[in-house]
């Protein structure tokens, strides 16, 4: 939708990085589903000042409308757009795409997290890329929120050999699919 030749619809993401048009895999899928159908949008970044309600990224707004979560406002894409994203396939794809999703989403991703903030060797990267002018003391806020986080979900950022085998594990599940 535009209103006299603006466009309306924002997603906000990060930030660009490594050739990603984001490094937040969240906001990637949003930004893929709109490119491949062709969906009349700005993508905006807020790397160190973010608006989202819930202080999370992506969000979308569509006018007066704000859209939180990646799977809800590729949702709403999906009704509004008339995409029929899975429209093609059976029950039981539709169950493994399910499956499929919520294996990265809330396997992958984590790990991921923990290879950027809490390994040493990712850390340095990231640090470097995004976070250069932030105090180590900031720093080192930001890595025990998130370590607190991985631990509630059972990851054990004490061990890394550990984190990394249970990516692994995952997928090696993934390939056999």
């Amino acid at each position: 939708m535009q209103i006299l030749g603006e466009i309306f619809m924002k997603l906000f993401g990060f930030q660009a990085a490594w050739g990603l048009v984001d490094i937040n895999p969240f906001v990637m899928k949003v930004e893929n589903v709109m490119r491949f159908f062709a969906i009349e949008h700005s993508l905006e970044y807020q790397p160190t000042n973010n608006h989202s309600p819930t202080g999370l990224l992506p969000y979308f707004s569509d006018g007066p409308d704000v859209i939180c979560d990646s799977d809800a406002i590729i949702a709403q894409l999906n009704i509004t757009a008339q995409l029929n994203l899975d429209s093609h396939l059976s029950a039981s794809q539709k169950s493994i795409a399910l499956l499929m999703k919520r294996v990265v989403q809330e396997h992958l991703y984590p790990i991921m997290l923990f290879s950027r903030t809490i390994d040493p060797l990712g850390l340095a990267v990231f640090k470097q890329t995004f976070f250069d002018n932030v105090t180590d003391e900031a720093l080192k806020k930001v890595t025990d929120n998130i370590s607190n986080k991985l631990s509630a979900l059972g990851i054990d950022c004490a061990d890394t050999q550990k984190v990394y085998a249970l990516g692994l594990e995952n997928i090696a599940a993934i390939d056999t699919l």
